[in-house]
């Protein structure tokens, strides 16, 4: 019997080692997946927005490769691996306390994925696996969602601009009612990077990857961040200069003009990027107290 239930949502940004796992294998020879060697490379290997090769759920490269990651979760795909890790170090998710209460995790998974068929497919793949997936334990999933996050990997200002829209939403969302972590694992490194400052601010309670040099999952607890009173001032200037109406590009004041700059929203002369004002509107959510 459980006494005590705690609810986990993950937010998971995918990348493409499930691809590019399963085309090592092929080349190696591997029996069931070296007769999809081609179709491997093409998707790994071929930029966004010239993709050629497309997989089906129905298809047989697609039953192939669910069976490539069910075969070997931790080997197949770095996401599935700090996932899986983490839920069994009894350090982080005890299942009996000295009282002797015992526990049980709920986990809700998000996955956040690329505007590409590659960055698709892999989240496709690991949603499918995790449906049917045998968690160890003390621990429960009650649902897997997807999320496109349009333009990423194919534009790199919309795509962050979006990715960071979608996650703040989602941290907000989500703490009401579970603790949020973050799986940063998979996905671009400068868009995770702005993705961790932008979750601290919208209230999560940690991130983990799997470490480059240890190959084992770390945790990072993420520290409270709150915007400075300069910075929202520098906001309304932003709100107030790009507004509806206005005909010709103004620039920041010029007290302004280089704090702007540094936190991208104008060019080094004070006038608001593209995005400036999309930004200024996430920030100003968090500006109210000021």
């Amino acid at each position: 019997m459980v006494d005590r239930r705690y609810r986990f949502t993950h937010i998971v940004t995918v990348g493409t080692s499930i691809l590019r796992n399963a085309l090592v294998e092929a080349r190696r020879g591997s029996r069931f997946l070296g007769v999809h060697s081609d179709v491997l490379s093409g998707l790994v290997e071929t930029p966004p927005g010239r993709e050629e090769v497309i997989v089906s759920p129905s298809s047989r490269v697609f039953s192939d490769l669910l069976a490539f990651v069910g075969y070997d979760p931790y080997g197949a795909s770095a996401e599935l691996k700090a996932f899986l890790s983490l839920l069994e170090d009894e350090r982080l998710f005890p299942l009996v306390i000295p009282e002797g209460v015992r526990l049980e995790y709920e986990h809700r998974v998000i996955l956040y994925h690329t505007d590409t068929h590659a960055g698709s497919l892999s989240s496709r793949l690991i949603r499918e696996y995790l449906h049917s997936a045998v968690l160890p334990a003390g621990h429960r999933l009650i649902g897997v969602e997807e999320r496109q996050i349009n333009g990423l990997g194919r534009e790199f200002q919309p795509g962050l601009l979006n990715l960071v829209s979608v996650l703040v939403l989602d941290v907000e969302r989500y703490s009401v009612d579970s603790i949020v972590l973050l799986n940063l694992t998979g996905g671009f490194k400068p868009e995770t990077g702005y993705a961790l400052v932008s979750a601290g601010l919208a209230g999560a309670s940690r991130a983990y990857y799997i470490h480059e040099m240890t190959n084992d999952v770390v945790t990072i607890p993420l520290l409270p961040i709150s915007l400075s009173e300069e910075t929202c001032m520098l906001v309304q200037e932003i709100l107030r200069i790009t507004g509806s109406g206005r005909r010709r590009k103004r620039r920041v004041r010029e007290e302004y003009r280089m704090f702007a700059y540094r936190l991208g929203l104008t060019d080094v002369l004070g006038v608001p990027t593209g995005y400036a004002r999309n930004i200024a509107r996430s920030l100003s959510r968090y500006c109210l107290e000021h």
